[in-house]
Protein backbone atom coordinates (compact mmCIF):
# COMPACT_ATOMS: atom_id res chain seq x y z
CA UNK A 1 0.00 0.00 0.00
CA UNK A 2 1.32 3.44 -0.97
CA UNK A 3 2.05 5.82 1.89
CA UNK A 4 0.29 9.17 1.52
CA UNK A 5 2.18 12.21 2.77
CA UNK A 6 0.35 15.41 3.64
CA UNK A 7 2.04 18.72 2.84
CA UNK A 8 1.19 22.09 4.35
CA UNK A 9 2.60 25.24 2.80
CA UNK A 10 3.47 27.82 5.44
CA UNK A 11 5.24 31.17 5.16
CA UNK A 12 4.98 31.47 1.39
CA UNK A 13 6.71 34.21 -0.57
CA UNK A 14 3.97 36.19 -2.29
CA UNK A 15 4.55 38.16 -5.48
CA UNK A 16 1.32 39.62 -6.85
CA UNK A 17 0.75 41.08 -10.30
CA UNK A 18 -2.00 42.92 -12.14
CA UNK A 19 -2.36 44.35 -15.63
CA UNK A 20 -3.48 47.97 -15.82
CA UNK A 21 -6.94 47.96 -17.49
CA UNK A 22 -6.44 51.43 -19.01
CA UNK A 23 -2.82 51.08 -20.09
CA UNK A 24 -3.45 52.40 -23.62
CA UNK A 25 -4.58 55.69 -22.05
CA UNK A 26 -1.48 55.71 -19.80
CA UNK A 27 0.75 55.28 -22.85
CA UNK A 28 -0.98 58.09 -24.70
CA UNK A 29 -0.72 60.50 -21.76
CA UNK A 30 2.65 59.62 -20.21
CA UNK A 31 4.98 58.37 -22.93
CA UNK A 32 5.28 61.73 -24.76
CA UNK A 33 6.31 63.58 -21.58
CA UNK A 34 8.37 60.83 -19.97
CA UNK A 35 11.93 61.93 -20.78
CA UNK A 36 11.38 65.60 -19.95
CA UNK A 37 9.40 64.83 -16.78
CA UNK A 38 11.78 62.23 -15.38
CA UNK A 39 15.13 63.84 -16.30
CA UNK A 40 17.05 60.54 -16.32
CA UNK A 41 20.77 60.56 -15.48
CA UNK A 42 23.48 58.81 -17.56
CA UNK A 43 22.73 55.49 -15.81
CA UNK A 44 19.04 55.72 -16.60
CA UNK A 45 17.97 56.65 -13.04
CA UNK A 46 15.37 59.25 -12.15
CA UNK A 47 14.41 60.18 -8.62
CA UNK A 48 11.50 62.33 -9.74
CA UNK A 49 8.53 61.64 -7.43
CA UNK A 50 6.21 60.36 -10.19
CA UNK A 51 3.80 59.08 -7.53
CA UNK A 52 3.11 62.66 -6.42
CA UNK A 53 3.02 64.06 -9.96
CA UNK A 54 -0.48 65.03 -11.22
CA UNK A 55 0.38 63.71 -14.70
CA UNK A 56 0.51 60.19 -13.21
CA UNK A 57 -2.53 60.59 -10.94
CA UNK A 58 -4.88 58.07 -12.59
CA UNK A 59 -2.13 55.44 -12.66
CA UNK A 60 -1.04 56.10 -9.06
CA UNK A 61 -4.65 55.86 -7.84
CA UNK A 62 -4.94 52.45 -9.50
CA UNK A 63 -1.57 51.29 -8.11
CA UNK A 64 -2.52 52.49 -4.61
CA UNK A 65 -5.74 50.44 -4.84
CA UNK A 66 -3.77 47.32 -5.80
CA UNK A 67 -1.40 47.91 -2.86
CA UNK A 68 -4.40 48.17 -0.50
CA UNK A 69 -5.69 44.81 -1.78
CA UNK A 70 -2.25 43.28 -1.21
CA UNK A 71 -2.18 44.65 2.37
CA UNK A 72 -5.70 43.32 3.07
CA UNK A 73 -4.82 39.88 1.71
CA UNK A 74 -1.99 39.77 4.28
CA UNK A 75 -4.26 41.09 7.08
CA UNK A 76 -1.83 43.93 7.71
CA UNK A 77 -3.21 46.37 10.25
CA UNK A 78 -2.29 49.40 8.17
CA UNK A 79 -5.59 50.43 6.57
CA UNK A 80 -4.19 53.12 4.31
CA UNK A 81 -0.68 52.25 3.11
CA UNK A 82 1.24 55.33 2.01
CA UNK A 83 3.76 55.63 -0.78
CA UNK A 84 6.70 57.53 0.69
CA UNK A 85 9.14 57.37 -2.23
CA UNK A 86 9.06 56.67 -5.94
CA UNK A 87 11.59 56.60 -8.77
CA UNK A 88 12.03 55.35 -12.32
CA UNK A 89 14.70 53.53 -14.30
CA UNK A 90 15.17 53.72 -18.09
CA UNK A 91 17.66 50.89 -18.52
CA UNK A 92 20.38 51.57 -21.11
CA UNK A 93 21.82 48.57 -22.98
CA UNK A 94 24.32 46.81 -20.72
CA UNK A 95 22.79 48.20 -17.52
CA UNK A 96 21.73 45.81 -14.75
CA UNK A 97 20.50 46.16 -11.21
CA UNK A 98 22.22 44.02 -8.55
CA UNK A 99 20.24 42.05 -5.97
CA UNK A 100 18.82 44.37 -3.34
CA UNK A 101 15.94 44.81 -0.93
CA UNK A 102 14.08 47.98 0.07
CA UNK A 103 14.88 48.53 3.72
CA UNK A 104 12.42 50.67 5.67
CA UNK A 105 9.32 49.80 3.69
CA UNK A 106 6.65 47.10 3.86
CA UNK A 107 5.64 46.66 0.22
CA UNK A 108 7.37 47.65 -3.01
CA UNK A 109 6.11 47.84 -6.58
CA UNK A 110 7.49 47.71 -10.10
CA UNK A 111 5.38 48.87 -13.03
CA UNK A 112 6.56 48.11 -16.56
CA UNK A 113 5.88 51.35 -18.41
CA UNK A 114 7.84 50.60 -21.60
CA UNK A 115 9.32 47.23 -22.45
CA UNK A 116 9.88 44.37 -24.82
CA UNK A 117 8.77 41.04 -23.34
CA UNK A 118 11.94 39.41 -24.71
CA UNK A 119 14.09 41.74 -22.58
CA UNK A 120 15.34 40.94 -19.09
CA UNK A 121 12.63 40.63 -16.48
CA UNK A 122 12.53 41.34 -12.78
CA UNK A 123 14.01 38.43 -10.83
CA UNK A 124 13.27 37.57 -7.21
CA UNK A 125 15.68 35.59 -5.06
CA UNK A 126 14.51 32.78 -2.82
CA UNK A 127 14.65 34.31 0.69
CA UNK A 128 15.65 30.95 2.21
CA UNK A 129 19.32 30.05 1.98
CA UNK A 130 19.83 26.32 2.51
CA UNK A 131 23.39 26.06 3.78
CA UNK A 132 23.48 22.27 3.50
CA UNK A 133 22.92 22.28 -0.31
CA UNK A 134 20.61 19.23 -0.44
CA UNK A 135 20.25 19.70 -4.22
CA UNK A 136 24.01 19.13 -4.54
CA UNK A 137 24.36 22.15 -6.80
CA UNK A 138 27.73 23.48 -7.93
CA UNK A 139 28.79 26.63 -9.76
CA UNK A 140 28.31 24.69 -13.02
CA UNK A 141 24.60 24.35 -12.20
CA UNK A 142 23.87 28.08 -11.93
CA UNK A 143 21.97 28.19 -15.22
CA UNK A 144 21.38 24.47 -15.80
CA UNK A 145 18.88 23.24 -13.22
CA UNK A 146 16.02 22.41 -15.61
CA UNK A 147 13.91 19.59 -14.17
CA UNK A 148 15.88 19.44 -10.91
CA UNK A 149 14.17 22.22 -8.97
CA UNK A 150 10.53 22.93 -8.17
CA UNK A 151 8.40 25.61 -6.49
CA UNK A 152 9.87 24.63 -3.10
CA UNK A 153 13.52 24.69 -4.19
CA UNK A 154 13.93 27.31 -6.95
CA UNK A 155 16.82 29.72 -6.34
CA UNK A 156 14.89 32.54 -7.97
CA UNK A 157 11.98 33.31 -10.27
CA UNK A 158 11.55 35.83 -13.06
CA UNK A 159 8.69 37.97 -14.33
CA UNK A 160 8.93 39.14 -17.95
CA UNK A 161 8.64 42.89 -18.56
CA UNK A 162 5.07 43.02 -19.87
CA UNK A 163 4.01 46.58 -20.62
CA UNK A 164 1.28 47.76 -18.28
CA UNK A 165 1.99 45.06 -15.69
CA UNK A 166 2.35 45.85 -12.01
CA UNK A 167 4.40 43.66 -9.64
CA UNK A 168 3.81 43.90 -5.87
CA UNK A 169 6.08 42.24 -3.32
CA UNK A 170 7.27 42.45 0.26
CA UNK A 171 10.16 44.89 0.44
CA UNK A 172 12.50 42.42 2.19
CA UNK A 173 12.47 40.21 -0.91
CA UNK A 174 15.73 40.63 -2.80
CA UNK A 175 15.25 41.31 -6.49
CA UNK A 176 17.46 42.17 -9.42
CA UNK A 177 17.72 42.55 -13.20
CA UNK A 178 20.35 41.03 -15.45
CA UNK A 179 22.21 43.15 -18.04
CA UNK A 180 19.93 44.62 -20.67
CA UNK A 181 20.73 43.30 -24.14
CA UNK A 182 17.83 44.53 -26.29
CA UNK A 183 17.95 48.14 -27.55
CA UNK A 184 14.17 48.62 -27.09
CA UNK A 185 13.16 50.76 -24.13
CA UNK A 186 12.77 49.12 -20.73
CA UNK A 187 11.31 51.72 -18.38
CA UNK A 188 10.00 50.83 -14.95
CA UNK A 189 8.28 52.87 -12.30
CA UNK A 190 9.06 51.81 -8.73
CA UNK A 191 7.74 52.85 -5.33
CA UNK A 192 7.86 51.89 -1.66
CA UNK A 193 4.94 51.80 0.78
CA UNK A 194 4.58 51.60 4.55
Amino acid sequence: KEYIMNYDEWFPTIVAWADCPFFEEVKKDIWPILDTTMNYDENGRSYHNWHGDKKFEKLTDWIDTQVKHYYRKHNFQIQYPKCFESWSIDYPVGESNPAHAHTGSVVSINFFLKSNEDDEGTRFKNPVTDMMNPMNLTVNDDWNTEGRLNEWTYNDCSYPPVEGRLLLFRSYLEHYTLSKKIPDKRVILSANYK
